[in-house]
């Protein structure tokens, strides 16, 4: 699949899902992005065989500090056609991301990881936070939601409206 999108990272996991057995209880975990991923992938399709969920520090929403606003949204989804793969650096602290010094070594060193992001992805994922609170009514399955405490790149609020407005209940 090309580009990164949270739709095309939903056919990923839809191509997955396929392939578990439907016999055995199906478990997903989800961190960071993958709980936006998951989250608006089951709000859409409640018919899904899933026993539950487990969010870890579940990116559903913007930080306050990342300063989107209604002018950045307008303006990323004007740009985004035309420059797809332009990236933005989202000023991720990266120190921020583990107090483990050698994991955040790996993580300097790591060819794979790098904190960017493309104006697609970027519109993708505004496109689903806006979707998210419309149909997390729609998610009926249980999960685990694990929140950080002293989250400083994940904003929680986003975590909070969601489990105030998911259909589970469990």
């Amino acid at each position: 699949m090309s580009g990164n999108t949270i739709h095309n990272y939903q056919k990923d996991v839809a191509i997955l899902l396929e392939q578990v057995n439907p016999k055995l209880p199906l478990f997903i975990y989800s961190h960071s992005m993958g709980g936006l991923t998951i989250a608006s992938l089951l709000s859409n399709n409640p018919h899904l065989n899933i026993a539950g969920v487990m969010f870890s520090a579940p990116f559903l929403t913007f930080a306050d500090r990342c300063g989107v606003n209604e002018v950045k949204k307008v303006l990323v989804k004007i740009l985004a056609p035309h420059l797809e793969e332009f990236l933005l650096n989202p000023g991720l602290p990266i120190h921020q991301v583990c107090n483990d010094k050698r994991y955040f070594s790996s993580l300097l060193t790591n060819r794979k990881f790098i904190p960017f992001l493309s104006l697609k992805l970027t519109q993708s994922m505004m496109e689903y936070i806006d979707d998210l609170p419309l149909n997390c009514h729609k998610f009926k399955f249980p999960y685990l939601m694990m929140l950080a405490g002293k989250e400083k790149i994940i904003s929680n609020e986003g975590a909070k409206i969601f489990m105030a407005n998911s259909g589970s209940k469990i």
